[in-house]
């Protein structure tokens, strides 16, 4: 999938230590429980990129890279997870960029890609974001996709969390 910036892509092998860069930066986990273990990181990247029909088979989860157009770039990753809220099943838009993308609009514009894939392409009827109260940034990009902020919860962990929603606009 392509947009005006950037190309969303399925998850290589080669992206694994991006990944990995990502997931251990403290500003990116500030409201994901905090860094992530490298080695579980780099195995379940590995795992998607070679074979992303079973992860998906398994979990119900479809990740992408994010790259910048014109150089090629790795600034991210995107993807529509399988969630259970409240014991129902649902649709998360996700979306996670390393910190030097943050505040260029490349998170909007790679979440309104995903959601017109995953409303036009696959045909979700709703998507979520489930987003700690605290992460305004995260918050933003919602809202300006058109989310509109359902609810808080708790999650699991006892851990407090805002339920964004889009509806498609689809009859």
């Amino acid at each position: 999938m392509k947009t005006k910036r950037l190309n969303l892509r399925p998850i290589e092998i080669n992206d694994a230590e991006k990944i990995v860069e990502l997931w251990s930066d403290p500003r990116v986990t500030e409201h994901l429980g905090g860094p992530k273990d490298p080695q579980r990181i780099r195995d379940f990247t590995i795992e998607i990129a070679t074979d992303p029909e079973a992860v998906f088979a398994e979990e119900g989860d479809r990740w992408w890279s994010v790259c910048l157009g014109n150089t090629g770039d790795w600034i991210g990753k995107c993807g529509l997870l399988a969630k259970d809220v409240e014991g129902v099943s649902e649709i998360e838009l996700s979306y996670f960029f390393l910190p030097a993308a943050w505040g260029s609009g490349y998170a909007t514009e790679a979440a309104a890609c995903l959601a017109d894939h995953a409303f036009n392409e696959l045909g979700h009827s709703s998507l979520i974001a489930i987003i700690d109260p605290d992460n305004r940034r995260s918050a933003r990009v919602a809202e300006r996709l058109g989310m509109a902020l359902e609810k808080t919860i708790p999650r699991p962990g006892g851990v407090t969390k805002c339920i964004y929603r889009l509806l498609s606009a689809a009859p």
